[in-house]
């Protein structure tokens, strides 16, 4: 009955584990709304950043945990009682019981850890594809489809604060993506596969919304609603939602390949409209102006030379020497002479008394030099002499001979590169006169095929044969500099090349990518896409053709704040096998970039609802001071914000729109236009050029921004389209980028949950680069992926993230001009005890089109460091054992 009973018990056990686990995809469509701010909604005390029953359900995990090892240590305790029985059955059964027990409290912690787990899965999104009716809003969720996935980018970003109410939003697809999923009659598909709504009233989404496929290259697209968001007494939370219903080219759906089969994000509206135009960044382009061509002059080869002077006549070599003293016994004769021993004097040289053995001695001290054995009618000596008997003649106990030995020595040596002279027999032939030892010195040296050389007295002077930096380093050495002295090192040596005298700034290489950076997320349309399509708005010319532009592209990227114009003009491949295009060589390009044309009264716009630009006067609205209305026409024309702001060229925080508009120049950011600062024309716009005659003696002109005290008359002398210029040498730079600097550094713990990842390169990126994701490059041996900025979680979890990146001048030497570019990676908040791996890829690309290429090997140590931040980790650092840090196509893993 008992025994009944336990099976019973053992069996409702599994059951309870089998509709846990069985169930778990039916209740995943479930997932019960929670979120920080649950605890306080039911008059809780507020946790914070942390769910309140997240948190109560993680300690109730880990007090099964204990109690799991508690119930592991029974069994084992049950088993132990069992081996110890010896046979009494009150013992064995006594063991049965503890071990039936353990086993069932050991499937009942299972269980219960199960649905914990399950819970905690579903609190914390992890459970369910959340394409169902109702999706959860949670901290990050919905963001699974940024970065890797689906989606590069997008504006307002996710839980970007302040966003105006007249705010355009835009989202960037990884692929190309069908517009006609997206797009009908120039208006978002409003069957709810794209919502954007407030908080808490996702059924009465926005179906009125605008929509553009950016320079129609089905990747971005830009919604703009035909309402103001948000209210004007409060700040109000929206969500923008994709569906799965949105198709790639080929007709797959977009989130397919997502953990992730929808994507969502959320942002506050603020309860200002955005009236401020946007502005190019102070130092914010690439070249740096530059208003004067370097000087290059072309530098020919130089042979390197030296000089050896000879001072005396030099020491001749003599070579050691060994002779009988007398007739030698047995006419014994010597060969194999070691003409460089270093013994002199009396040798005694005798068979012993074993009549086997030879032994060789000094004669002066008695001191043995070594001894042979007998070797038919040969004694050899190595460090001396072979003696040798005729035919006939045997080698007899008692039989001697005294040998007289000459020492060898040097004499004076010189060496020329890899060569050592000597002087004497085989070597220099010592002349009747220093002058003539010299002379055949020089004979000698001709015959080196590195040198040649040439005598005036006591002095050769030695020439490389070949022109060049090499010939420096033929060393030349003397071994008595008080004979032969080394009066002069080889030196001059010289690679044909150019010298370069840098006028202004320096000259740019030609495979420069051109860059302009804004102070906000700029409106790609119109300024963005194949140039030859928006040369009306923006476009690189060479100033020696006016008139013609240059073909390329113009990229936005970095959170829609960076446009990047690469040239087609293809010049090589980089070290990673992907394409560099060039700007044309030695050449000084302009790049101009127009403001939008402002919205024109009456007609397009209507001034009396635009207070207080109530006025229309010329075709625009203006307030009564007779500033502009900022808004551009909604077909734009030039460069504007996400509020169609027309851009802010000349600085002064107004709107003046294109010079076609206006009537006004270009600002023209060579020229170092400002305003005096002080005396009588404080106020004044002035130039570098013109500071003298406009703004008197001592007085700065200070630039646009500062000190605006005459606004009137800044805004008549220029208009809002911006250009510069800069110069273009012939020189193609080929070096690689490197991370000097990551932040948190490799293998932190207790990190914030919510701050961004950087890294810091030792130069300016292209921007572009720095995007999510990977490329794809077809090659001889197959498609090779390299990676760019990542970023995963190491239990496979779903991680939203995307990047952003600024330029940094040098805060050691701040000249105007950025020096290197942090990318950062930005994510929702991550989750507790969980590892997360960012990845820098070999898709990253510096300013000249160079890849990053991410290392291992000995200089790397073991892993990634605070001293080595370039390098992969490696070994079970990755996670998996055995991993190496680069796979076959050179990114970290």
């Amino acid at each position: 009955m008992i025994a009944q009973k336990n099976k019973l018990i053992l069996l409702n056990c599994l059951i309870i584990v089998a509709v846990f686990f069985i169930g778990l995809n039916c209740v995943s469509a479930q997932t019960p709304e929670i979120g920080i701010d649950y605890a306080a909604n039911v008059g809780l005390i507020d946790p914070g950043d942390k769910d309140v029953r997240v948190f109560i359900v993680e300690v109730v995990r880990y007090f099964i945990t204990f109690l799991g090892i508690i119930a592991v240590a029974m069994v084992m305790y049950a088993g132990f009682l069992w081996m110890t029985s010896g046979g009494d059955p009150e013992k064995v059964n006594k063991a049965k019981s503890a071990l039936i027990n353990s086993v069932i409290g050991l499937i009942i912690i299972i269980s219960a850890f199960a649905i914990v787990t399950l819970i905690i899965n579903f609190m914390e999104g992890g459970g369910g594809n959340g394409a169902g009716g109702n999706k959860p809003i949670d901290y990050g969720y919905g963001l699974g489809a940024y970065g890797n996935c689906a989606i590069s980018s997008t504006y307002p970003e996710p839980f970007q604060k302040d966003v105006p109410r007249n705010t355009a939003i835009i989202v960037t697809f990884v692929e190309e993506v069908d517009q006609n999923s997206i797009i009908s009659a120039g208006k978002i598909i409003d069957d709810g596969r794209i919502k954007i709504y407030k908080k808490g009233d996702e059924a009465n989404f926005l179906k009125n919304v605008s929509a553009v496929n950016v320079s129609g290259e089905n990747k971005t697209f830009l919604f703009s609603p035909d309402e103001l968001l948000g209210s004007p007494s409060e700040n109000t939370e929206y969500y923008v939602f994709l569906s799965n219903d949105i198709l790639k080219l080929d007709g797959k759906r977009v989130f397919d390949n997502c953990l992730e089969k929808f994507a969502q994000w959320s942002f506050e509206i603020s309860t200002k409209v955005d009236l401020t135009p946007p502005q190019v960044k102070e130092a914010g382009v690439f070249p740096t102006p530059d208003n004067n061509i370097d000087t290059i002059t072309a530098i020919s080869a130089e042979k390197a030379s030296g000089e050896i002077t000879f001072f005396s006549q030099p020491a001749e070599r003599r070579l050691a020497a060994f002779a009988f003293s007398g007739a030698p016994l047995k006419s014994a004769v010597l060969s194999a002479l070691n003409t460089f021993s270093t013994i002199s004097g009396s040798l005694s040289l005798a068979i012993l008394a074993d009549g086997t053995t030879a032994r060789i001695e000094n004669s002066t001290n008695g001191a043995s030099l070594g001894t042979a054995v007998v070797n038919g009618r040969q004694l050899v000596f190595p460090n001396f002499f072979t003696l040798t008997l005729p035919a006939g003649e045997d080698f007899a106990a008692g039989d001697s001979w005294t040998i007289m030995a000459t020492a060898y020595t040097a004499g004076d040596t010189f060496t020329v590169g890899d060569n050592s002279y000597y002087f004497g027999s085989g070597g220099i032939a010592l002349g009747g006169t220093t002058a003539a030892t010299t002379q055949n010195a020089k004979i000698t040296l001709d015959v080196n095929p590195a040198v040649t050389a040439a005598v005036a007295g006591g002095v050769i002077t030695i020439t490389a044969r070949d022109a060049g930096v090499a010939g420096n380093s033929i060393v030349l050495g003397s071994s008595n500099s008080a004979v032969i002295g080394i009066t002069r090192a080889m030196s001059g040596g010289r690679a044909a090349g150019e010298s370069v005298v840098v006028s202004g700034r320096t000259d740019r290489p030609r495979n420069s990518v051109i860059q302009i950076n804004f102070n906000e997320a700029i409106n790609p349309i119109g300024i963005s896409g194949k140039a030859s399509d928006i040369s009306n708005n923006i476009f690189v010319e060479n100033i020696s053709a006016p008139g013609v532009f240059l073909e390329g592209r113009f990229i936005v990227s970095n959170q829609y704040r960076t446009i990047e114009f690469l040239s087609d003009d293809l010049c090589g491949v980089n070290s990673c096998g992907e394409k560099i295009y060039c700007l044309p060589a030695n050449s000084n390009l302009r790049v101009v970039v127009k403001a939008a044309s402002l919205a024109t009264c009456p007609g397009a716009i209507n001034c009396a609802a635009k207070a207080p630009y109530v006025n229309c006067v010329g075709g625009i609205c203006k307030d009564g001071d007779g500033r502009n209305y900022p808004m551009a026409g909604i077909s734009l024309n030039g460069a504007a914000d996400m509020a169609f702001n027309s851009l802010d060229g000349d600085r002064d925080l107004l709107a003046e729109g294109p010079s076609a508009q206006s009537g006004t120049p270009a600002y023209d950011e060579n020229e170092a236009i400002g305003l005096c600062v002080g005396g009588a024309n404080n106020g004044k716009v002035c130039t570098d050029a013109n500071k003298l005659n406009i703004c008197g003696a001592g007085i700065n002109c200070q630039k646009s921004g500062a000190n605006v005290s005459d606004i009137p008359s800044l805004q008549t002398a220029l208009g809002d389209d911006f250009e510069w210029s800069f110069f273009i040498g012939s020189t193609i730079k080929a070096s690689a980028p490197v991370i000097t600097a990551v932040v948190p550094s490799h293998r932190s713990d207790s990190i914030s949950l919510v701050d961004p990842l950087s890294a810091r390169f030792d130069g300016l990126m292209m921007s572009a680069s720095l995007g999510t994701g990977q490329i794809n490059l077809a090659s001889d041996s197959g498609n090779v992926i390299h990676k760019r900025v990542n970023l995963r979680s190491l239990d496979n979890r779903a991680v939203g993230y995307w990047t952003a990146v600024e330029n940094i001048d040098n805060p050691a030497a701040i000249d105007g001009e950025a020096d290197w570019t942090n990318v950062e990676i930005r994510h929702p908040q991550f989750f507790e005890l969980l590892t997360y791996r960012p990845q820098v890829g070999s898709g990253v690309k510096d300013i000249y089109q160079n890849c990053f290429k991410p290392s291992e090997g000995p200089l790397c140590v073991s892993e990634t460091s605070d001293v080595a931040p370039s390098c992969c980790p490696v070994g079970a650092d990755i996670g998996a054992v055995g991993e190496a840090g680069l796979d076959g196509k050179g990114n970290c893993k």
